[in-house]
Parts: structure tokens; C-alpha cells; sequence
């Protein structure tokens, strides 16, 4: 029997993907069906991860506007004292983005990416307060920490609810929010530090607890609409309304498994030996980097 024969044998009596329960997945759904369902996911999920993107980059980049309104003589601190805290900004992000990811692995991305806005919107809001060195690489610390692992998070949650095709095209999209945040950042700037006085306190007073407060409205939102998974497709607020009928979540989950099986795949738990392989791993690329 030459190649070609046994190929086209294998291929015939092929077992079709699986759902948990044993049973074969199979088509059987309109384009048209799938169009609204794939409308619907778009219009829920796409939002809201570059929502939460756009406000982590207000957060992070908040600092640099921030000090053209004298913010560095007015807690005390000098430029190399600044640059430290941004250093410390980067090493919260690195230390804690590994157990964020494996958080947000066993919670789900609707919990975990919420509480993430709540958290580092919490933290941007209470840079305002800082009035010393301590406090300043304290709160850049912090927010770094509670930062770390939204942008994988999000670009995990988009690969779970589409093919992987869709994903590219969605990831772009995604980062939109990173872009939008960079360019309005300063816009934004502009004008509410011109706020200086009001209240008797400083622009970048105004700067840090309007932008932390917008984060956290916006974590409210996610928490409303974000969906964990299709096993669990309602939001963390609303825990016993499902975003989507079980039509569509037959089309969209059947269509995500049609096209990678592996991702209707039972977790797996992940463990102190994974742990360690991955921080490993993430060292390596640290050192070869740097060297």
C-alpha cells in the first residue's frame, strides 16, 4: 500500500473531535447563525479587554505627564530617585507575572482581569497621596505588582473564545487600546493639570485620582460584562445570567474546538514543578537577554 493510499485510509476513518462528554462535534449551524454569534462575542468581549487595556496604559504612563507639573519637587525627590521607581515599576511586573497567569488559569479571565482593573486602578488612585521617596517607590511598585499579567491574560482570553485565524485579527485589536491610551494620555493630561489649585491641591493630584478613578469605574464594567469561559459564560457581578444563549454557545464553543481540539482539553492543575520550570525558563531568557 504506497503512501498516498494510507494517508487517504487514515484520514477517512479518523476520529472527529470530541467534546468532554465523548460526543463528536460536528457542523451543524448557518453562516448566518454563526455571523450573529460571532457579531455578539465581538461586541461583548473585544470592548471591554481593550477597555481594561487602554486603562492599564493610562496607569502606567500617567507618571511621565505627571512630572511636568513639578511632581518631583513637590514629594521631594530627585530625577534618580524617580528613575528607581520606574525600575521597580518593571521588577514588580516581572516578578509577579508568572502567579498572575497561573491565577488567572485557575479563577478565570472574568474574576481575575477584574479584580486587576480594581486593583492597579486602586493603586493609580493612591499615587496621588504619596508625599516622600518611600511612598513614590512603594506605589510604582505596587502598581507594576498588581499590573502584571493583564496583557497575557488578556491575549489568553481572546485564544479560548476564537479560532485561532480570528485570533490574529483580534489581538490587533486588542492592542488598539495600548495605542488609543498612548496617544490621548497626554491630551488628557493637558487638561486636567491645568486643575492645579483647585481643592488647594496640584494638577497631578487631579491627574492620578481622575485616571484611577476612571480604571476603577471601568473594572465595575468588566465585572459586569466580561465572561469567564463557556463553561461559565456569565460576568462576575452577575453570576446566574448567562451573556449568551445556549445556541450560541453550542456555535462558538463547537466552532473553537472544530478548529483546535486540544482547547476542549480537561485543565490541567498547575503545580510547584511547573512553577519552577517556568520561572527557570523565564531566567534563561532574562540572562541571555541582558548578556
Amino acid at each position: 500500500m504506497s503512501v498516498d493510499v494510507k494517508s487517504a485510509v487514515s484520514d477517512e476513518y479518523k476520529s472527529p473531535p470530541e467534546d468532554e462528554q465523548g460526543l463528536a462535534l460536528r457542523h451543524d449551524w448557518t453562516p448566518e447563525e454563526e455571523s450573529r454569534a460571532k457579531r455578539k462575542l465581538d461586541f461583548i468581549i473585544m470592548p471591554l479587554l481593550t477597555l481594561g487595556f487602554f486603562c492599564l496604559q493610562l496607569d502606567r504612563g500617567n507618571i511621565s505627564n505627571a512630572i511636568t507639573d513639578n511632581m518631583l519637587e513637590d514629594i521631594g525627590i530627585t530625577q534618580n530617585q524617580f528613575n528607581v521607581g520606574q525600575q521597580l515599576l518593571s521588577l514588580g511586573i516581572v516578578l509577579f507575572e508568572i502567579p498572575s497567569n497561573m491565577i488567572l488559569y485557575r479563577v478565570g479571565p472574568g474574576k481575575w482581569l477584574t479584580l486587576q482593573l480594581f486593583l492597579f486602578g486602586t493603586v493609580s488612585t493612591f499615587q496621588a497621596w504619596q508625599n516622600s521617596y518611600g511612598s513614590y517607590i512603594a506605589s510604582r511598585f505596587l502598581l507594576g505588582m498588581t499590573e502584571s499579567g493583564f496583557i497575557p491574560g488578556g491575549l489568553w482570553t481572546l485564544s479560548t473564545w476564537y479560532t485561532r485565524k480570528e485570533t490574529a485579527k483580534r489581538v490587533m485589536f486588542f492592542y488598539f487600546g495600548n495605542q488609543f491610551g498612548q496617544a490621548s494620555s497626554k491630551l488628557l493630561a493637558y487638561g486636567i493639570l491645568h486643575m492645579r489649585g483647585v481643592g488647594g491641591k496640584a494638577g497631578w493630584f487631579w491627574l492620578f485620582v481622575l485616571m484611577g478613578i476612571f480604571t476603577i469605574t471601568s473594572g465595575i464594567i468588566l465585572g459586569l460584562f466580561l465572561p469567564d469561559s463557556f463553561k461559565k459564560p456569565y460576568s462576575t457581578f452577575i453570576p446566574k445570567r448567562s451573556l449568551f444563549t445556549e445556541r450560541e454557545l453550542h456555535i462558538l464553543r463547537t466552532r473553537v474546538l472544530l478548529d483546535d481540539p486540544m482547547k476542549g482539553k480537561k485543565k490541567k492543575r498547575i503545580g510547584l514543578p511547573a512553577f519552577k520550570k517556568a520561572v527557570k525558563l523565564a531566567t534563561f531568557t532574562w540572562v541571555r537577554t541582558l548578556c
